[in-house]
């Protein structure tokens, strides 16, 4: 399957460039570009952050939260099992083959 066909299967068409772990540079630039309308585009906030209305889609999921767990983390992060906890600990293995794809 090409990068095109898999785009497509999520109802991504038309795109004519992929940006793979922009810099923060280029990615506020790309996002606040005046050529974007609607959802697509990212606004400056009076604090100088990139806001973007995202409209019923609103949040984060609690659920898909992942930390590494290592030596700065294990003691400044909840890990418990008991209650209502989102973080999630991973290794540092984990974070790197998932940051290669």
């Amino acid at each position: 399957m090409t990068i095109s066909q898999d785009l497509h299967a999520y109802g991504i068409t038309n795109a004519t460039e992929i940006l793979h772990n922009p810099s923060y540079d280029v990615l506020f630039n790309e996002t606040t570009l005046d050529s974007l309308t609607g959802y697509e585009k990212g606004v400056i906030t009076e604090c100088g952050a990139v806001a973007v209305n995202t409209g019923e889609f609103t949040g984060r999921s609690p659920k898909d939260k992942y930390i590494v767990k290592d030596a700065v983390t294990e003691n400044t992060v909840w890990w418990s099992d008991q209650g209502k906890n989102d973080n999630k600990p991973i290794s540092q293995n984990v974070w790197n083959d998932l940051k290669s794809l």
